[in-house]
């Protein structure tokens, strides 16, 4: 048998799902037959592969505050248009869907009877070992077993919490990154308003602030604040020379600030579960977050001045995770294929 034909689905509600695939796709394009489907518009990453599939999806609507506008993205959820997406869908050609939390691909396999293995930061809550808020949700829980089903699957999270779940992935460019400590802080809150934050950040001007909005078209100076566009090669440039960073509390971003060693302020989104997961488990580990975006001026002085870095060395374990992908594909579709062992190019 030649390589198993595979689908790999990536959910593009944010950049974290498709930084990840840029990491992963590499390695998985090396072992299997891959094609990539692509769910969503609102990510400002560039996947630098060929997209085979690319599908609306299901978007969050976001207020103005950090919150998740519930009414909005309800509505966007019984949209006749995501039925007719997964409809259309033909996965016929595939042995395997390898999945990152996207669910139109999730629930047209299911429809089938084609294997899915999630590989995803959100599989990680799968396990009981995963930190929790001290209130959980039910909603929120039955949202993170349920939005994209999967037999199997590799989860992520700050910490390897149980036998499924790895450090995060982190791209060379972080790894082999040269950190030059400047009094910047760089922040990506996009579900604040650029305007709110930009009032607050003029207030503490011993540090630029270089706030990154998704929404921006060009770059708006104001006395110690900048505002620019999402782009991947300015963040990272940012994040090298930045004293800390303040986000909210996804995944990605605060991986990359504690493995470079920044301060880490964090802000979940109110109404996204997940992220309050997240904060949990970073509070756990010592990091500060607000509850809510009105905190912002009360902490951010203290913050500034006391708060304590937090580093952690995340191995590279890539290799070894795709290798380990291979062999549960194998297993899930009950073939073997031989000579796909050696190392990687």
């Amino acid at each position: 048998m030649g390589k198993i034909k595979v689908l790999y689905a990536i959910q593009g509600t944010g950049n974290g799902h498709v930084s990840r695939a840029r990491i992963l796709i590499p390695y998985l394009a090396e072992l299997f037959d891959l094609d990539v489907l692509l769910s969503g518009s609102a990510c400002q990453v560039d996947l630098s592969f060929p997209i085979r599939y690319k599908l609306r999806g299901l978007c969050f609507s976001y207020g103005l505050h950090g919150e998740i506008a519930k009414w909005n993205t309800f509505k966007k959820i019984l949209s006749p248009r995501l039925f007719k997406e997964w409809r259309d869908l033909d996965l016929s050609a595939y042995d395997l869907v390898i999945n990152d939390f996207e669910a139109i691909s999730a629930y047209r396999a299911l429809w089938d009877k084609l294997p899915v293995l999630a590989c995803s930061h959100q599989y990680s809550f799968l396990s009981v070992k995963s930190p929790r808020p001290a209130h959980r949700e039910v909603m929120g829980e039955w949202i993170l077993r349920n939005f994209a089903p999967a037999e199997r699957g590799y989860g992520f999270h700050f910490d390897r919490y149980d036998a499924d779940i790895w450090t995060p992935l982190l791209a060379h460019e972080i790894r082999d990154t040269k950190v030059d400590l400047q009094r910047e802080i760089v922040v990506y809150l996009p579900a604040v308003s650029p305007t709110h934050l930009i009032s607050v950040f003029e207030k503490f001007d011993t540090h630029r602030f270089f706030v990154f909005c998704p929404t921006a078209k060009s770059v708006y100076k104001s006395k110690n604040v900048t505002a620019l566009p999402v782009g991947r090669e300015s963040f990272l440039d940012h994040l090298r020379r930045c004293e800390g960073v303040i986000t909210s509390a996804g995944f990605e971003t605060p991986s990359e600030a504690l493995f470079l060693g920044k301060k880490l302020m964090v802000f979940p989104i109110i109404n996204q579960y997940e992220q309050t997961c997240n904060a949990a488990a970073l509070q756990k580990m010592g990091v500060t977050v607000g509850s809510d975006i009105q905190q912002l001026p009360m902490l951010l002085g203290k913050w500034i001045e006391q708060s304590k870095v937090i580093q952690l060395n995340y191995p590279d374990h890539t290799e070894k995770l795709c290798m380990d992908i291979l062999h549960s594909a194998e297993s899930m579709i009950g073939v073997s294929t031989p000579g796909l062992n050696a190392t990687f190019g």
